[in-house]
């Protein structure tokens, strides 16, 4: 589980930091980044525990580790737009026209694929000589 959680923490912080800075940045605001910080941390926690539980059930997997991580980018998309789609609802005109949520996406699966994921080795062996990383 420590590895799960490292990993998902990693990409996690890397997307609710990286999302503010791209939002204050493109609106030049830099109050945006302060409020998006905030706000994007609070919304996003009951996600990270989300993913973490899931990174942990898909590393057991006996699938090749791009597969894992396409499997997992799949999900924290998801969990990424939800609440969104729950705070703004389907209609909202803002939402859709700017496109907020993918502020934080588009980080979120780069740090998928950037960072590093310990892979418990395919035979069940303790030794760490094996282990698969992507």
């Amino acid at each position: 589980m420590k590895d799960a959680i490292k990993y998902s923490i990693k990409f996690w912080l890397f997307a609710v930091i990286l999302a503010p800075i791209l939002i204050a940045v493109l609106n030049s605001s830099a109050d945006l980044f302060l409020l998006f910080l905030v706000f994007g941390f609070i919304f996003s926690i009951l996600s990270w525990v989300l993913i973490t539980l899931i990174i942990y059930q898909i590393r057991k997997l006996k699938l090749k580790t791009s597969s894992k991580k396409i499997i997992i980018t799949l999900f924290a998309i998801a969990l990424c737009y939800i609440p969104f789609y729950l705070t703004f609802g389907p209609n909202d005109k803002d939402m859709s026209e700017r496109f907020i949520y993918l502020y934080y996406m588009i980080p979120l699966v780069l740090g998928i694929w950037i960072f590093k994921m310990r892979i418990p080795p395919l035979n069940n062996s303790k030794s760490g000589s094996n282990s698969d990383t992507l």
